[in-house]
């Protein structure tokens, strides 16, 4: 007995066409939404640099030019109501897309960004000017506001606050699959929101260090755990010459101790219960360890123990 066969109806092929309509659509959308989450994050980003760069031209002008009486240098850079195309205070710069001005060209006499310089006198204070830039975009919903930064700038140089720098090392990694976050809008997002920390508090600075791939030998002064805690010391020590090298983990402590690598244990004991954490010196494999009497310095609210090993 022959079994019936029979294919699709026009109805589950018509049904079948919809689902696959709906999500091709759907992927398109995200993809669109992706995109131009990437851009404008991209664009606030450049924007943001640009703003921070003019302001910070504006400052080495009246350094090298301000008579130390009064900051009449920076009026000439007031832009009014009118917008302009050059992103850069730099004399000589006549064209938008010079490269020390970076805009984009959109056709038809638009440009992709527009800058607005305002100075203002500060009342009784001639040495003193407010200086605020503001860089626009011209995208699909007109031109808006995009990045701003303000400072009272000031030709004398002592009113200037101190930079403090933050080095900061970020993970991002880009070419491991499997990760749930695309890159590609994540830092710009990271670094806009820096770049707004620094616009805002003056003398603020991130030196940032991006870890993008996951690859070594690129740093000649890194080198990765990737053998024994042995193997790792004796690197550290040649590396270190007839200076200490410190371990300064409790999981490295341990396996230091019992490989027998470990000369002195330095205590710093606070006079505080924390009730919880790492135990050190646990899960020991050689034990117990002989240690000598210890050198003590006391210090103010801290003792300092340092602990020879004996072998």
């Amino acid at each position: 007995m022959r079994k019936s066969e029979r294919g699709m109806t026009l109805a589950e092929v018509l049904v079948s066409l919809a689902i696959v309509s709906v999500i091709v659509v759907f992927s398109g959308r995200m993809l669109s939404v992706a995109y131009r989450g990437t851009q404008i994050n991209m664009n606030k980003q450049f924007a943001t640099q640009k703003a921070l760069s003019m302001l910070e031209e504006l400052k080495a002008l009246v350094q090298s030019e301000g008579d130390g009486a009064n900051g009449s240098v920076l009026d000439s850079y007031d832009d009014g109501t009118t917008n302009q195309t050059i992103l850069t205070t730099q004399s000589g710069v006549t064209k938008p897309d010079a490269p020390v001005s970076g805009n984009t060209d959109l056709g038809k006499g638009k440009w992709l960004f527009e800058r607005r310089i305002t100075v203002q006198k500060v009342p009784g204070a001639n040495d003193l000017r407010l200086v605020r830039v503001a860089v626009y975009v011209n995208d699909i919903g007109g031109t808006r506001l995009i990045a701003e930064v303000a400072s009272v700038l000031s030709t004398i140089g002592q009113n200037s606050p101190p930079t403090q720098v933050y080095d900061l090392y970020l993970v991002a990694i880009e070419n491991v699959p499997g990760w749930w976050v695309y890159m590609e809008n994540v830092v710009p997002f990271v670094e806009s929101a820096m770049l707004d920390l620094e616009s805002r508090h003056a003398g603020l600075k991130f030196r940032r260090h991006w870890i993008r791939k996951l690859s070594y030998g690129r740093d000649p002064y890194y080198t990765p755990f990737v053998n024994s805690v042995a193997e790792a010391v004796d690197v550290a020590k040649q590396r270190a010459g007839d200076r200490n090298v410190v371990v300064a983990s409790a999981k490295i402590a341990q396996q230091c101790l019992d490989a027998g690598l470990l000369d002195q244990i330095a205590v710093d004991l606070v006079p505080v219960l924390l009730g919880a954490g790492v135990r050190w010196f646990d899960n020991l494999g050689k034990s117990p360890v002989r240690l000598s009497d210890p050198a003590i310095v006391q210090g103010r609210g801290v003792t300092h123990l340092a602990y020879t090993v004996q072998r």
